[in-house]
């Protein structure tokens, strides 16, 4: 299961830094998707592209506090009920933080399972600060952190996993919010604002 989950935890890692490359520098991608497109679309185009890359910095940077957050939280928490592994466990806790849903999820079953093949006891503390540690960051790491992000209804954040693990695989899976974040930009871009604009 750890060998999984350190796998699992790479992969987060690998396409975390993806997607900081693409936020950070938009203009080296930029230039290549408007070679693609009519003289006169590329204006607009220019714009949606400027937006996405903005959405997904914003994502990413509230993402990176909340991982940050929960690694120290899960850490020192781990520590005092005298879990083994906790630095392990801590740290693909944090690391699986970027991936909404199934991440939490993936970090609190290691937890447990690490707990129980000690002892009941450890297991009952290790499921204890599991749901501890997904409240705090649920209900009050994010929506703080989150505040000036981008904001992702949780059916479509769900409904974009899904959709990308099905196609993509884990991989998918992972990728599919900050994708979700850059269509949340692009589409009243190139798609809303175009239609509700009063015609001359």
């Amino acid at each position: 299961l750890f060998a999984a989950l350190s796998e699992i935890a790479v992969n987060v890692v690998i396409i975390a830094f993806l997607a900081v490359f693409f936020a950070w520098q938009p203009s080296v991608y930029r230039s290549g998707v408007l070679a693609l497109v009519p003289q006169d679309k590329r204006s607009t185009i220019g714009q949606a592209v400027d937006r996405s890359a903005m959405a997904i910095r914003n994502w990413l940077a509230g993402q990176t506090i909340s991982m940050v957050v929960v690694f120290f939280s899960t850490l020192i928490s781990l520590l005092l009920v005298g879990m083994h592994y906790a630095v392990l466990l801590a740290f693909i806790s944090g690391v699986l933080t970027f991936v909404p849903t199934l991440g939490p999820f993936l970090s609190g079953v290691a937890i447990v399972i690490a707990g129980l093949s000690v002892s009941v006891e450890l297991g009952l503390y290790g499921l204890g600060v599991y749901i501890l540690i997904q409240f705090l960051e649920t209900y009050l790491v994010t929506p703080l952190v989150q505040n000036e992000a981008v904001h992702l209804p949780p059916a479509a954040t769900l409904g974009a996993q899904l959709v990308g693990g099905a196609i993509f695989g884990t991989l998918g899976f992972a990728f599919a919010v900050p994708l979700a974040a850059a269509l949340r930009a692009l589409v009243p871009e190139l798609y809303v604002d175009r239609i509700t604009q009063p015609k001359v």
